[in-house]
């Protein structure tokens, strides 16, 4: 998986999650060897998702390095939410 592919599929993911009503990309830069991403999203209890990684790749897959959560949600808890968007995400 490059980098793109990678950072594809996670907005992909956005788009597809039910908890997800609509997301803004704030910064998005990718080169063949990282990748960084930072998003805010609304989500459909009302809260608030804001995360950005940055990404490395390396001679087997893609590597996140570091992912930075803030999350605001009304119901459902912080947990709930990475795990939905996060875990079907794979590099």
């Amino acid at each position: 998986m490059t980098i793109s592919e990678y950072l594809d599929s996670v907005k992909e993911r956005l788009l597809l999650d039910p908890l997800v009503n609509n997301f803004e990309i704030l910064r998005e830069r990718t080169t063949s060897i990282d990748g960084y991403l930072r998003v805010k999203a609304l989500l459909s209890d009302g809260g608030l998702l804001e995360f950005a990684e940055y990404i490395q790749h390396n001679v087997r897959n893609v590597k996140r390095l570091r992912r930075k959560v803030l999350t605001k949600p009304r119901t459902g808890g912080r947990k709930k939410i990475e795990k939905s968007i996060f875990d079907s995400v794979k590099g």
